[in-house]
């Protein structure tokens, strides 16, 4: 009934985490759900994976890929389940948002809705919310300080200038005129935010999470079915009816680069559909690639991840590559976004 695709690349050992909390949902949840590690290279390594799953009474597979991304999502669009999950391997999120996006998964049925989203910790549209239902007021202001002081130019073959009103320009952050002015911009790049380019907003993101929101980030809450119209959905983690995201990967006439995020948005602005977010949820995105080349962002992130898991006492994995390699990986994976 439901395919969660899980998309694994350079931080496969992050896998733990994820598939920790999928093992707890409810045994009748397990039952409506097949899940597929998308992955390169040889499949053994996964089988201490298929094997625990399958112990906590999870189908999964191993699917093995020979190029690149969008091999995965035309892939994982033409399978033949009624739903269908993307999930990118740097997120989490607990068993009690899964087993309630399983328990509403038909809201996806209605027409006008396009995705089912939780709140992520840096997502676009979803950090301000993320930030006014976990942060306290002085973390919001050390959030929004850092977001005024983000100063936009030219970046993937356009320029994102006129957005310095909202940050360097102003005084208080207003997250809902900045995506006013987004909305309005001519432009298919629309997946901007100060969090995705400021290395020092994730990272301050992720710090006060470890310090003081792990224990938040694994409880069980009143969830509730929230529309969005924001512009642009960064898409790290969606549910979406598999005939539907069918249809739009499919549709040439919508991509504008190698990747489905854009043709997602462009879809959405050209039907009038509606994100639908999961109120009250908590979701970890670990760190936007846009900012790696800035410091020491890969470090960062991996000393996150793993504080971050030890904290809820999960076991992760060496990583495979050594960071000098993923640098390089990345820069053949990139395209400049």
């Amino acid at each position: 009934m439901i395919h969660l695709c899980l998309y694994t690349s350079r931080r496969e050992h992050f896998l733990p985490l994820f598939l920790h909390f999928v093992k707890r949902m409810k045994p009748e949840n397990k039952g409506k759900i097949t899940l597929s590690i998308l992955a390169y290279g040889d499949a053994s390594r996964f089988d201490r994976y298929i094997r625990e799953l399958a112990e906590s009474s999870v189908k999964a597979r191993v699917v093995i890929f020979s190029s690149d991304y969008m091999e995965k999502t035309l892939w994982a669009a033409r399978q033949p389940f009624e739903y269908t999950a993307k999930i990118d391997e740097d997120v989490f999120v607990n068993n009690h948002v899964l087993d309630f996006i399983v328990e509403n998964i038909t809201a996806l049925d209605d027409p006008r809705n396009l995705v089912l989203t939780p709140i992520l910790t840096n997502g676009i549209p979803t950090c301000d919310l993320f930030l006014d239902q976990v942060f306290d007021e002085r973390e919001r202001a050390e959030l929004h300080k850092i977001f005024l002081e983000t100063r936009f130019g030219p970046l993937w073959g356009t320029d994102y200038s006129f957005l310095n009103k909202y940050t360097v320009a102003a005084s208080k952050w207003d997250s809902e005129a900045f995506y006013a002015s987004v909305a309005a911009w001519p432009h298919h790049y629309k997946g901007i935010h100060p969090v995705r380019v400021n290395l020092l907003a994730q990272m301050k993101i992720n710090e006060i999470v470890l310090r003081s929101k792990a224990e938040l980030f694994v409880e069980r809450k009143n969830f509730r079915l929230k529309e969005d119209d924001h512009p642009y959905l960064c898409n790290n983690l969606f549910f979406i009816r598999t005939d539907k995201w069918r249809r739009i990967v499919e549709d040439q006439s919508l991509y504008v680069d190698s990747f489905d995020e854009v043709p997602l948005s462009r879809y959405k602005q050209t039907s009038g559909e509606k994100w639908v977010v999961v109120d009250g949820s908590f979701g970890i995105h670990t760190m936007f690639n846009a900012v790696y080349g800035q410091g020491d962002a890969e470090r960062e992130e991996e000393r996150f991840v793993r504080a971050f898991a030890r904290r809820l006492g999960i076991e992760l994995p060496r990583p495979r590559f050594k960071l000098s390699r993923l640098r390089r990986r990345l820069k053949r994976m990139l395209t400049g976004r």
